[in-house]
């Protein structure tokens, strides 16, 4: 590091020009000396934690730290030479190869080139024994590989041993929960304020709110259902302890305002910011957003969604025509409908797909297939059943999907397209990869409908997606939910290395991108292939009681839709309704949609 040179005239001069440039050197010279001494005491830091100065009686005897240990060590640079010296010093061997390596030391991002028998541990690991002179335990410093997950996961899931997978919401077993009479009336006072203040949080404009606070809104609401405690009767600390750490002293002194009064001030400040208000209200329109509503909101004064339509009415290009259509049935897609409403939909969804494609695999996913009594939408899988018998068929899902959309679009069933019949195609740098050999390609994903139907003179949303049947384990896993229950079984698969998703199961490359997939013929064997144990569609609900699980299964097997599992290879999948070619020339009028369920029961 080189000391400023100054840029003045060398003769004394007293000019403004040279005063002027005499005050910036000075800065400089001082900036540099500050950067120097800030380097001196980093370097001194560092020695003192390798425990690299002598002692003032003189050098000690050093302590063989690392004998019988084999080092390699990774993208390290400079520092890698120094603790190759202290490693060796210290009765420890460095090599190169990593078959013999106990332990692979790495820096940064930087990961063995190889699959290695020894633990892959982060430079602070040599750090740490060195200033303690013992050797450390390598579980806080371990560093999992997502191409060679450890193996200590890979030991429990070929032996069944779910110790860790316990840990996450997928694999979290419901319970019986006090009844709401018998549940405390300090709960009871607490949660319906909550949810309105998290109302507001989900549609804020604030990224913090909006994916932070909302989140821990959200946790402390469910901790408050689950709990049977008298709550009132703890202490502070018990109660945050309670609630989990998500509760701090805000919300703590909200809880408190919320026994002594019954108001939270919070609250009261949120209702009466118009700002949030309008936000939050013209951000349930489909199609809308929250930083759309804050727009409308500042630059039309634009307040309640009748204040909305009236101004869309002046002026019709304000908002996309798709988020026009969702508008004009507000009040009814905002209802959620009832299950058998929601049955009849999916009848009508099948049988189109019946007649547009002959032997195809349709039924519904999402919360209808979790047995629940209402639902917000109907979600309706969809594929052809020779696109597995016959590997040359041609697979245009696209066609496919315009087709059975045309058909309910002549029966008068679907009002509005709230958007274009598209597919995912893929990219032209993705040739060559390994993957793309199959219709499994990234990039590959289902032909995708979303619009509004009307059933009982209701508006309701239906979606629609015609997928490869290979994918179509992955798809209903992942469109039954529930949410929490997708992302925690997401979460934990890239925890052991894998990528899971709604088109396939995949290993992690190093970089973090798709490797190999791993193909599975059922909902069951996905749950294997990660080392978990198999959760029925009813109970896919995080957070709900047994009692609500043990009612949603009742419901469907007083339906007939619990049965064996979905195989897409040579059998006609539990549960999914196998549709055969219809008998030509009949041709079912819009009433007369009958349910097709398969005899084989449900999807599982």
């Amino acid at each position: 590091m080189r000391q400023p040179t100054a840029r003045t005239c060398p003769t004394r001069c007293t000019c403004r020009f040279c005063t002027r440039l005499k005050a910036v050197d000075a800065v400089r010279v001082a900036r540099w000396r500050e950067r120097r001494e800030r380097r001196r005491m980093k370097n001194e830091d560092v020695g003192a934690r390798c425990n690299l100065k002598v002692p003032a009686d003189g050098p000690r005897k050093r302590v063989r730290v690392f004998e019988g240990c084999v080092v390699v060590l990774e993208g390290l640079g400079k520092r890698g030479e120094q603790m190759r010296k202290r490693i060796e010093e210290r009765g420890g061997r460095t090599c190169a190869a990593l078959e013999e390596a106990t332990h692979v030391v790495v820096g940064g991002s930087t990961m063995p080139a190889e699959p290695t028998t020894g633990t892959v541990v982060t430079d602070a690991w040599v750090v740490e024994s060195l200033a303690k002179e013992a050797l450390q335990s390598t579980e806080k410093f371990e560093v999992v590989d997502a191409r060679f997950p450890r193996k200590r996961l890979r030991a429990e899931i070929k032996t069944k041993d779910f110790g860790i997978a316990k840990k996450f919401a997928c694999q979290r077993e419901p319970e019986y929960r006090a009844q709401h009479a018998q549940r405390s009336a300090y709960a009871a006072r607490v949660e319906p304020v909550f949810r309105e203040i998290l109302g507001f949080m989900e549609r804020s404009t604030e990224v913090v709110e909006r994916e932070f606070k909302s989140r821990a809104y959200g946790k402390a609401i469910g901790r408050l259902e689950r709990s049977e405690k008298a709550l009132e009767e703890l202490s502070r600390e018990e109660l945050a302890a309670e609630l989990g750490p998500q509760c701090g002293k805000q919300m703590l002194k909200h809880i408190d305002q919320i026994l002594s009064t019954g108001e939270c001030d919070k609250l009261v400040a949120l209702r009466q910011d118009p700002r949030r208000a309008a936000v939050r209200d013209l951000s349930q329109v489909w199609g809308i957003g929250p930083v759309t509503a804050l727009k409308l909101y500042v630059e039309y004064d634009v307040k309640t969604v009748n204040e909305l339509r009236d101004l869309v009415k002046n002026q019709p290009t304000l908002l996309q025509p798709r988020v026009c259509r969702a508008l004009e049935c507000y009040e009814d897609l905002l209802e959620r409908m009832p299950r058998d409403e929601a049955d009849q939909i999916r009848e009508r969804a099948v049988a189109a797909a019946k007649r547009a494609c002959g032997d195809v695999i349709a039924d519904a996913a999402g919360s209808f297939r979790r047995g629940k009594l209402t639902c917000g939408d109907v979600d309706v899988l969809v594929a052809k059943r020779d696109w597995e018998t016959n590997a040359s068929a041609p697979r245009d899902r696209t066609s496919v999907l315009e087709t059975i959309v045309e058909d309910l679009h002549a029966q008068g069933f679907l009002t509005h397209d709230l958007t274009d019949v598209t597919r995912k195609r893929s990219r032209p740098e993705d040739e060559g990869d390994e993957r793309d050999q199959s219709f499994e390609a990234r990039g590959a994903g289902p032909a995708t409908y979303m619009g509004i139907c009307k059933i009982r003179a209701k508006h309701r949303r239906i979606d629609i997606k015609v997928y490869d049947p290979a994918q179509l384990p992955f798809a209903l896993l992942y469109f039954t939910g529930s949410d929490h229950f997708n992302r925690s079984m997401r979460y934990y698969a890239k925890k052991i290395g894998y990528s899971l998703s709604d088109q396939g199961l995949y290993e992690r490359r190093p970089d973090g991108t798709k490797g190999r997939s791993i193909a599975c013929k059922s909902e069951r064997e996905v749950f294997e292939k990660l080392g978990l144990e198999f959760r029925e569609p009813y109970e896919r609900g995080v957070d709900v009681d047994r009692a609500t699980v043990d009612a949603a299964k009742q419901r469907l097997q007083a339906e007939g839709r619990l049965g064996q599992e979905h195989q897409h290879l040579n059998h006609h999948p539990a549960g999914v309704v196998a549709v055969q070619p219809p008998a030509p020339p009949t041709r079912q009028t819009p009433t007369s949609h009958t349910s097709q369920t398969s005899s084989n029961g449900w999807w599982g």
